[in-house]
């Protein structure tokens, strides 16, 4: 028999094979595949463990790899169930207001978007409600380009960003941000130019419906207050009822025993324990 025909044979296994063999605390054979079951890093000696505890190596990477698909399936559910009702927003939707592949409003559900596909396109994008925006601020940056090579041309007035940057009540995402303007992607824009004066157009309507959106919020907060405050007052109006006719009750009940007390039923004593029971004293 030669050395190449010396097989060793994994104690987990059974398996026969002459390499790839790695030695247990017992001198025993483990071999390549069953190591992998374990869960062990390639540098991890197996020689400090014996076959009970590979054994159990094994069991625990398997409850582990279990537990791990499970909680992947559980997740992909979850992703599943949250897109599913973006979707169903998304096909409710009705745009009755927008600045086209910015901005979506829906005044009829109180709602709003910003598009998610290509080219401003809607796929599925989270649809937030108008009290989630809680302010605005419109950032406009322009400076004076001049012309060294031709000193005959008047410098001009070039924007270099028209942003409106809206602040949202989410702690995630707390800004979501609207760019009609930016030199970085659009180049010099001249702000006597029709492409100009187009953009600020487009951004004086969204600021329009913004403020309209802010108001709303506000007479909607008003009314909130209001309501509260109005059962916060039906609820003491209601408690007061209550303790008048728990007053009275009390005093029918007291007069009753006052007259059992006078017909000499129950002592003076029994009447006035009686008493403080039901005033509560």
């Amino acid at each position: 028999m030669g050395f190449f025909d010396i097989k060793s044979k994994c104690v987990i296994c059974g398996k026969q094979s002459r390499f790839n063999m790695h030695k247990l605390s017992g001198e025993e054979d483990l071999c390549s595949d069953c190591f992998v079951l374990t869960g062990m890093g390639l540098l991890e000696k197996t020689e400090q463990y014996t076959v009970e505890d590979i054994k159990n190596k094994i069991i625990e990477k398997k409850r582990n790899d279990i537990e791990k698909e499970e909680k992947k399936e559980e997740e992909r559910q979850i992703k599943e169930k949250i897109a599913e009702e973006r979707r169903e927003k998304v096909e409710k939707f009705t745009t009755t207001f927008c600045v086209k592949g910015k901005i979506h409003f829906d005044d009829n559900d109180k709602k709003w978007l910003i598009p998610d596909g290509w080219m401003g396109g809607i796929k599925n994008p989270f649809i937030y409600d108008y009290s989630d925006i809680l302010d605005y601020e419109v950032i406009k940056e322009e400076h004076m380009e001049y012309y060294e090579d031709e000193e005959d041309k008047s410098p001009e007035k070039v924007c270099d960003r028209l942003i409106v940057y809206l602040s949202v009540n989410s702690a995630k995402v707390p800004t979501r941000k609207i760019t009609f303007i930016d030199n970085g992607i659009l180049g010099d824009i001249k702000v006597d130019s029709y492409s100009y004066r187009s953009k600020v157009d487009e951004m004086n309507k969204l600021v329009f419906q913004i403020k309209r959106v802010l108001k709303y919020n506000k007479q909607a907060h008003y009314q909130a207050v209001q309501e509260a405050r109005a059962a916060q007052v039906e609820e003491q109006e209601e408690a007061e009822v209550v303790q008048v006719v728990n007053n009275v009750s009390a005093a029918d009940e007291i007069m009753k025993f006052k007259g059992l007390l006078d017909a000499g039923i129950i002592s003076l004593e029994e009447f006035n324990a009686k008493k403080e029971q039901l005033l509560d004293l």
